[in-house]
């Protein structure tokens, strides 16, 4: 039996207590890096080590752990005291100085433990790693964006010429097929390229949001927070279907089927209004068939579903 006295004391009094001293010890934490600090610009030379070894019973690295977060959390040792711990306090170094607060704040940096602190620490720089990936991609998409409009704005004043143009010259004005069968098929494999790529961005965000959900529930578990684990757990069910959705890759080659017949139908609309322009009546007249053949195609394709 334990020497300490426990009369009339209940355990909501010792966990106050305790809770207390644990308080107490982590505002001294910055004290000591800032003594820390001190003392080793007293020392000769070489004299360091030895000193936190025989004098205060430091390691080095726990020394510098501590110099580091009375140098960091200088103007605000009251975030330190929070979080009551030099672990801690050494872990949320890795988070920007002007976030640290907030980022704190939204994790309930004081009551989770050092490991749960770390690991959303580790998910964070792993967020901003991957948005910072998706802005380089979308700029890049914005410049070859860009590239398109102007061959697209290109195109529009050439066929503003072809009308402008008397007749007998706009016909002299001759196709280049090859051309057009290369422009076909590369626009065919881009569409199909896209189309991959937004779909594997699409599982990874869905993978991404699985493994966040599977992480709440085992919080809310935990801590027995049933409604918590009730949303989470309905929320996972969901994404998980998702997820099995944009597996399906018969779906995804019908997205790309769909995206080469829709950038294709647009072509033959070009083709219209170049011989519209031309004053090339039987052809344009031969483009429009073809486009009510394949209205009317596509038409019965999607009345055999229903």
């Amino acid at each position: 039996m334990d020497a300490i006295a426990t009369v009339n004391r209940t355990i909501d009094q010792v966990t106050i207590e305790f809770n207390g001293c644990k308080q107490i010890a982590a505002v001294n934490i910055v004290r000591m890096g800032q003594l820390l600090i001190e003392a080793k610009a007293m020392l000769p030379h070489g004299q360091w080590g030895s000193w936190l070894k025989e004098k205060v019973e430091f390691s080095e690295r726990s020394a510098q752990n501590f110099m580091r977060v009375a140098r960091e959390y200088a103007a605000n040792p009251q975030l330190v005291a929070d979080l009551g711990s030099i672990r801690k306090a050494v872990a949320l170094l890795d988070v920007p100085s002007e976030e640290r607060e907030a980022f704190a704040q939204e994790h309930d940096a004081a009551t989770c433990t050092a490991r749960e602190l770390e690991e959303a620490i580790r998910d964070n720089a792993k967020l901003k790693e991957d948005l910072a990936s998706k802005d380089v991609a979308l700029q890049t998409a914005n410049s070859c964006l860009e590239g398109r409009n102007e061959e697209l704005a290109q195109a529009r004043r050439e066929l503003a010429e072809l009308k402008s143009r008397p007749v007998d010259v706009a016909i002299e004005t001759v196709v280049d097929e090859a051309a057009i069968k290369k422009a076909a098929k590369e626009a065919a494999s881009e569409a199909k390229a896209k189309a991959e790529a937004k779909a594997a961005k699409e599982l990874e965000r869905r993978q991404s949001r699985i493994l966040d959900l599977e992480r709440q529930l085992e919080k809310a578990a935990e801590s027995n927070d049933t409604e918590r684990a009730d949303r989470a757990e309905a929320l996972l069910a969901q994404t998980r279907r998702e997820l099995a959705i944009a597996k399906n890759e018969d779906l995804l080659q019908a997205q790309i089927c769909f995206n080469q017949i829709k950038d294709n139908a647009n072509r033959l609309h070009g083709y219209i209004l170049l011989f519209k322009g031309r004053n090339e009546m039987r052809e344009m007249e031969s483009c429009r068939r073809s486009a009510r053949a394949l209205a009317q195609f596509l038409n019965q394709v999607a009345e055999e579903g229903e």
